[in-house]
């Protein structure tokens, strides 16, 4: 048997990034029992010392290339070799002693019905989240730039052994430095199993990848068909649209300290834009509230000159938060500004409230894309 097979074999018992030691091991063993063997014969004390010297110099090299990475014990999903088997029941979702950083492997692995101890996730923007049974610890920013020990920690009090990380190109638009990657830096060096999910390939490969974590791959299969099916009818009826039509995008909720109706206005290039508007063909007109340029933060800004809004005189007022608050206000507000009720949408009663979206939901996507082109549809 030669000692690549002997490297393999061995490795097949092992998780992924241990190949590098394991062979300095098996290969140093190797050519030990030959020099073994060779000490029984005569004349050989040169092939000895150069055989000696091939031992130590590979394991010196290798032993480096083992080291010098910082991410060895990091492994794609694609390379996992032992399934992650649940530790417990909660709430009819089965969970992993793991914790999972990122919107879209948490969104399809409680799809397939896992759940993680721990999470990290944009709970802010992504209400469902708030709803599973795990402990969510904050978003990827904080745990990796406001509060970096959060994540040890977690790991340390509830005895995580798995860290799942998502891997996802503009991960969010509202911020930008916001990266579940940055999380491989946090755990690198400790006691778990790391492992990374590609979404930059597309969603299917991905589901694919955390199916076969959790050996679910009949469920992903069945999830994939269904979100396929259900995505293709939705981007169908795109084509029934109201195109070119001017829009404003709003968000309102009630202070709790003042009880004053505070209004916001989503920027032009952001999550609206993208799932929505730019497909639809219609135009995001937002940015004329905000003439004088004012910050933009996390993808809005505050409207604090309601006449604007009678100049933008958009086709569509989209409104997130609360409507009935933004319906109240416009009342007192069109008392004081006549203008307002001049505006296209007022005047045609296109004012409405739609789901808000930031790209989290996946499997939950077509049927979110639905609402807003039955709507569309009958925009005039």
């Amino acid at each position: 048997m030669t000692w690549r097979l002997l490297v393999k074999r061995a490795e097949q018992k092992l998780l992924p990034g241990y190949s590098e030691l394991l062979t300095v091991i098996v290969l140093y063993n190797y050519i030990r029992s030959i020099i073994i063997y060779m000490n029984q014969y005569q004349g050989v004390i040169l092939m000895k010392k150069s055989l000696l010297l091939l031992a130590a110099a590979a394991a010196l090299l290798l032993a480096g290339c083992a080291s010098s990475g910082k991410t060895d014990s990091v492994s794609s999903a694609s390379e996992y070799v032992e399934v992650i088997k649940p530790v417990g029941e909660k709430d009819g979702f089965e969970i992993i002693n793991a914790a999972i950083v990122g919107d879209h492997v948490l969104d399809i692995s409680a799809s397939l019905g896992v759940l993680p101890k721990v999470m990290s996730v944009r709970g802010s923007q992504w209400p469902k989240a708030r709803s599973f049974p795990a402990k969510l610890i904050g978003c990827p920013v904080k745990i990796a730039f406001k509060a970096p020990d959060t994540l040890p920690k977690a790991i340390e009090e509830f005895g995580i052994d798995t860290v799942i990380i998502e891997k996802t190109d503009n991960f969010c638009l509202l911020v930008d430095k916001a990266d579940p990657m940055k999380a491989v830096d946090l755990v690198k060096d400790l006691k778990v199993k790391v492992y990374i999910v590609d979404f930059t390939e597309g969603v299917e490969p991905a589901v694919k990848k955390i199916a076969k974590m959790y050996d679910k791959a009949a469920e992903g299969k069945a999830l994939l068909k269904k979100y396929k099916k259900e995505l293709a009818e939705a981007e169908a009826k795109i084509a029934n649209t109201a195109s070119g039509k001017k829009v404003v995008v709003l968000k309102a909720f009630v202070k709790k300290d003042t009880k004053k109706v505070f209004v916001a206005a989503e920027s032009k290039g952001f999550y609206t834009d993208k799932y929505f508007l730019e497909p639809f063909g219609c135009e995001n007109v937002s940015d004329m509230l905000n003439p004088d340029g004012n910050p933009v933060t996390k993808g809005a800004f505050p409207v604090t000159n309601f006449r604007l809004l009678a100049d933008a005189a958009p086709d569509v007022i989209i409104v997130y938060g609360d409507m009935e608050a933004f319906q109240k206000k416009m009342a007192e507000l069109t008392k004081k500004i006549p203008a307002l009720a001049e505006i296209p949408a007022v005047k045609k009663g296109q004012i409405v409230k739609l789901p808000f979206y930031v790209g989290s939901d996946i499997e939950d996507y077509p049927a979110i894309l639905t609402k807003w082109t039955d709507y569309f549809s009958t925009v005039k």
